[in-house]
């Protein structure tokens, strides 16, 4: 829940606090790619087939958190926001995972995974807020420093085929409980830090219709992994620092219609670590040039956005297996470019709610030291589109309150690896939806209204596959929310 309290018109203090359990298992199966992907003499591994040990597996988590957010202002010249939050979550996690086919047999071997985990992260952002003229020019000038403070340890146990650990499943007839689970004892020990001091300045003016925004960035970075196991203690730290600016220029003519144009630079640090060690910081630099339109007195939009992103040190989506342990790692790539069109539009047509979206990406490895060089960014597709349309029943039917609506989603093909050799099927899929607003029934029950979504109408298969193996995406599934806004 949150709590806002207003002393007066110019103060607010808002609370935040949440806490979350969890008790459950691990259902987000990654099967062979035989059976799934590509044929099997012994047949298709269905979607619902679980890999794992019911009596075995467990993945229960608590979390909870605490912060505010604090608002002032002081005149019409200065005024100052702070914000906080702690972020605390403990995991308590065993499976039996990556199922490796045993060859000649419709068996795979498991994998024997346990971990104890707690996360830990402080963050806050104190920042004023001056705005001023200077002869036409108003400004708005934002200056500030954000930290974070990021804690992550763990325990694990990891016992694999290569280990001498077996845990043999009939993948296509599976009986559990055949194989008595020991209880292993853990075997790595990783304990992760990253601190994070940035400073930034930002001034937007102002003048007639132009909109001229510019920043600059000062981030000092410090992380930390610790890591023993079976192949010995390693100690890896990073320190750095970097600076980034952004600039973006804009025109609002009195139509709604505002072209711009704008550049941008990031700076990531990053925890954890690969095969090659301790995480170097992502780093990124954007061009970007497009327009927005909105009518005025319009709830009704259009954007469109070209860009160009390149990007170094980014982390692979797919693992990474070493050979030696059978440990798996994700990676970083020396430099990445992506180029794309991004096309949003919404349209409100008296009853009728439409929305409509595309995206374009040309993606390409532009330096790698791993063989992968021109090739495709794993896991980005070329295309995606996606187009829903609700209505909403007018005051005075027999049906006002209710409102129905229905979509479609397209994501086109893409690589499931840097080395392009697992190639992903398009998919399209349709969606549902229908809600009440009880508040048109009876005033006395504003705000409270139920909503029902079904995804993936037609129960479709949708496989996402890497080197290791797939994962099936969502079947139909139904969401029930009941919602109560005061």
């Amino acid at each position: 829940p949150a709590f806002t309290w207003r002393p007066d018109a110019d103060t607010a203090l808002t609370l935040l606090t949440h806490y979350r359990r969890n008790e459950g298992k691990d259902f987000n199966n990654y099967l062979p790619l035989e059976g799934t992907k590509y044929p099997s003499p012994y047949g298709k591994i269905p979607r619902e087939r679980y890999t794992g040990e019911p009596d075995f597996d467990r993945n229960d988590t608590e979390q909870y958190g605490l912060g505010y957010a604090f608002d002032k202002r002081f005149n019409e010249v200065l005024s100052f926001s702070s914000n906080f939050r702690y972020f605390h979550n403990d995991i308590d996690y065993r499976a039996l995972l990556f199922p490796e086919p045993i060859a000649g047999t419709p068996l795979v071997d498991r994998t024997f995974y346990n971990l104890q985990e707690t996360q830990e992260a402080y963050t806050a952002d104190n920042r004023v807020h001056v705005r001023f003229d200077t002869g036409p020019l108003s400004h708005k000038i934002t200056a500030g420093i954000d930290y974070r403070h990021q804690t992550n340890a763990n325990g694990s146990g990891y016992y694999s085929p290569w280990d001498g650990f077996s845990a043999p499943l009939d993948i296509f007839n599976p009986v559990y409980g055949l194989t008595p689970i020991p209880n292993l004892p853990n075997n790595y020990t990783a304990d992760r830090t990253l601190e994070r001091v940035g400073y930034y300045i930002q001034d937007q003016i102002a003048v007639g219709g132009w909109r001229l925004s510019l920043g600059a960035r000062h981030d000092d970075a410090e992380t930390r992994e610790i890591f023993d196991g079976p192949y010995g203690l390693s100690d890896n730290a990073t320190d750095s620092s970097a600076e980034t600016y952004n600039v973006g220029l804009l025109y609002l003519f009195e139509n709604g219609f505002a072209p711009y144009a704008s550049y941008a630079e990031s700076f990531v640090p990053l925890i954890g670590a690969g095969l090659n060690g301790v995480f170097e910081p992502k780093t990124g630099n954007q061009y970007e040039i497009g327009f927005k339109y909105q009518p005025p007195g319009s709830a009704s939009f259009l954007s469109m956005a070209l860009f160009d992103l390149t990007e170094q040190n980014r982390v692979t989506s797919t693992d990474i297996i070493d050979p030696s342990t059978g440990w798996f790692y994700q990676a970083q790539i020396g430099e990445v470019r992506i180029k794309g069109v991004e096309i949003e539009g919404k349209a409100n047509i008296g009853n009728w709610d439409l929305l409509a979206a595309y995206t374009y990406l040309d993606s390409e490895i532009t330096k790698s030291g791993d063989g992968d060089q021109g090739n495709e960014v794993d896991d980005v597709p070329n295309h995606m589109a996606s187009l829903w349309v609700n209505y909403r029943f007018a005051a005075g039917s027999v049906a006002h309150g209710f409102n129905v609506g229905g979509g479609v989603r397209y994501v086109s093909t893409f690589w499931g690896d840097t080395g392009n050799t697992i190639g992903n099927e398009s998919t399209t899929l349709f969606d549902l939806a229908a809600g009440y607003d009880f508040g048109a029934y009876d005033h006395a029950l504003n705000g409270i209204s139920l909503d029902l979504n079904v995804t993936n109408v037609a129960d479709d298969d949708t496989l996402s596959c890497d080197v290791g193996g797939c994962i099936y995406g969502r079947g139909r599934t139904y969401i029930a929310t009941l919602k109560y806004a005061w």
